[in-house]
């Protein structure tokens, strides 16, 4: 959740998008409830995920819009430091998922406390 990790793969989906190019991603970032806005947000609308994460993921996708996933990605890629993303990360989750443990066996938190960091 580095800002300038955050700014790198929004400019990666950007080249593709000039070109014509669909870009996907797969592995553990792709079912990582946290980060799914961020990648729709962006402009990835193709992931491949372990088949178990499934529901996981599409219960997460359908706890949102795109319209919120684009502000909450302009937003992270406003932030300067790591602190500022996860706490706005933190802050999306609690505002809009259900508790933790309801979204299955494939939930990643990619270390984002519950509480202000």
């Amino acid at each position: 959740y580095h800002p300038a990790v955050l700014r790198a793969l929004k400019k990666i989906v950007q080249s593709f998008e000039r070109h014509g190019k669909e870009i996907s991603l797969c592995g553990e970032q792709a079912h990582d409830v946290d980060y799914l806005p961020f990648l729709a947000g962006i402009g990835i609308r193709t992931l491949s995920v372990d088949p178990r994460c499934i529901p996981a993921v599409q219960r997460a996708l359908v706890e949102g819009t795109l319209e919120e996933w684009v502000h909450h990605t302009e937003s992270l890629l406003a932030e300067k430091t790591v602190e500022g993303v996860l706490n706005l990360v933190r802050d999306y989750r609690q505002s809009h998922y259900l508790p933790l443990d309801s979204h299955g066996s494939c939930q990643v938190r990619a270390g984002i406390p519950e509480e202000p960091v």
